[in-house]
């Protein structure tokens, strides 16, 4: 009996997980709309935090996958209580020998490659004209 009532909250946890994935995108395109015509465009920093918020919750709520991806057999695993990006993990993974996987360290480059101004120093090129390489996207975001 008991396994039967754990197998019904599982699936009752999932499909009110499903239904709010799926009210997320209208919700949202909701908020934009009122956003634009109440503040006529004069609110554009009104979704800054967004995808930050939407990293720290990736991070935590799907651990099991960036454990999995992510972190090699010596790393510091993602965990529900944590307060860290994706990023911020991978880059405190990237300090410990043998702390990411394949994935992880791809993941790592391609970040780092991407992210131009957290591994360039715009200041130093432009005023100077010298190249002076930071620590990359995410050894930066541990900051």
């Amino acid at each position: 009996m008991k396994t039967f009532k754990q197998i019904t909250h599982f699936i009752l946890q999932f499909i009110l997980w499903l239904i709010s994935w799926c009210l997320t995108p209208i919700i949202e395109f909701a908020t934009l709309v009122v956003v634009i015509f109440k503040y006529k465009f004069g609110a554009v920093n009104y979704f800054d935090g967004k995808g930050l918020e939407a990293d720290y919750r990736s991070a935590r709520d799907n651990r099991s996958l960036w454990n999995f991806l992510l972190v090699g057999k010596n790393g510091e695993k993602f965990t529900r209580k944590m307060n860290n990006t994706i990023s911020q993990m991978i880059g405190r993974n990237s300090y410990i020998r043998g702390g990411l996987t394949w994935f992880g360290w791809f993941m790592y480059y391609f970040l780092y490659i991407i992210d131009v101004s957290a591994w360039l120093d715009w200041e130093l090129l432009f005023s100077r004209g010298v190249l002076k390489l930071k620590k990359g996207h995410c050894r930066e975001s541990l900051n």
